[in-house]
């Protein structure tokens, strides 16, 4: 059983946008390769993080609404929400322990202006990890 909650367009707003906990979405399609390779990393995230962080997944190809809506350019792409705002993301594959640095450094204690935070990507894939700043999230 996963321990991943997998989202559509009825539960989004429920799961994600209507509680004050923290959030991480996983915005994937499955057609893509590393999407498959995240899925034990996201397991292990979520067995981590239970009671603390909730980890999510949402499929792209069944609701193509949310590209737009979250600027999904490629997949998989994480987008950390904290009280139903987005606050963070990640663009590519990334291990276990970037992931964690992403909603720590995005979850901890913020100055009303947070820093833009660089996530490094898996060795061989491209990806980045941005900490929204409160004007642009």
């Amino acid at each position: 059983m996963s321990n991943c909650t997998r989202l559509t367009n009825s539960s989004f707003s429920d799961e994600v946008l209507g509680v004050s906990d923290s959030v991480l979405v996983e915005f994937w399609g499955s057609w893509c390769p590393p999407c498959k390779m995240m899925e034990p990393v996201l397991e292990t995230l979520a067995e981590r993080l239970a009671g603390r962080v909730k980890i999510c997944k949402l499929n792209i190809d069944q609701y193509p609404a949310f590209r737009s809506t979250y600027h999904i350019m490629g997949v998989p792409t994480f987008v950390v929400f904290d009280g139903g705002k987005p606050v963070g993301r990640a663009i590519g594959a990334h291990s276990l322990q970037q992931l964690l640095g992403l909603i720590d450094a995005t979850l901890a204690e913020r100055p009303a202006v947070r820093p833009i935070v660089e996530v490094p990507a898996s060795p061989g894939e491209v990806g980045r990890a941005v900490v929204a700043n409160e004007t642009n999230s």
